[in-house]
């Protein structure tokens, strides 16, 4: 690899028009809560808050997944695939955007807003990943040369860099799940209904999030 090294023009392309999409999730990161929705938590409310955030997360892991293999895996990509493709994954993000701006637009009280306020900060947790994602497969692309530099990779030869879109359970998934617990035992409410296999809503969000990933992009020489 060279300082003359291009990439190909899908992954020239991805890295510009990716640049909208990070600058909305890091739009939705800076704006303050709305808190003008009045809401009263249960287990059941913040159960299925949090089963929403986990198939937003799936569905941002899918689209990036689709990402790599429409752009990533496709160097005679065109550019208007190119273009769909970012659309698509732009799409994938919707989920995750609206839970969020939901989940701080409720207006909660007292022994409510404890849970309220774990809940935004998963969701938050999610979006501050794929933003810091976002940002890193932008400044790579936009110089790769500059990024191999940046991790001490060497700068002749075929070398892989590696962009893996780490989508992790917020350790406020816990901290829910501990409330939910407690909270049904005071109230003297049924146990919640088990997953399948047995590993229970935290193992299942666990075990559908983490694992996930873009994969690599290859920037060698030819």
């Amino acid at each position: 690899m060279n300082e003359n090294y291009a990439l190909p023009r899908p992954q020239r392309l991805l890295g510009e028009a990716l640049r909208p999409v990070w600058q909305k999730v890091a739009a939705e990161l800076e704006k303050p809560a709305q808190n003008d929705m009045p809401m009263r938590h249960s287990p059941e409310t913040l159960r299925y808050g949090m089963e929403q955030l986990l198939l937003a997360l799936a569905r941002v892991a899918a689209g990036a997944d689709m990402l790599s293999k429409e752009v990533f895996q496709n160097d005679a990509a065109s550019d208007e695939a190119v273009q769909a493709a970012v659309a698509r994954f732009d799409a994938s993000l919707n989920g995750l955007l609206a839970g969020y701006a939901v989940v701080r637009g409720f207006a909660v009280q007292g022994e409510d807003v404890y849970p309220n306020h774990l809940l935004g900060r998963a969701y938050r947790h999610g979006l501050t990943q794929v933003c810091d994602w976002l940002h890193e497969l932008m400044e790579t692309l936009a110089d790769p040369m500059a990024a191999l530099r940046r991790r001490g990779l060497p700068e002749q030869g075929e070398v892989s860099i590696h962009l893996p879109l780490g989508l992790t359970p917020a350790p406020e998934m816990t901290e829910l799940s501990n409330w939910m617990d407690e909270t049904r035992r005071a109230r003297l409410l049924p146990p919640p209904r088990q997953e399948s296999g047995g590993t229970g809503f935290l193992g299942a969000v666990c075990a559908g999030v983490l694992g996930w990933g873009i994969g690599n992009a290859l920037f060698g020489d030819d």
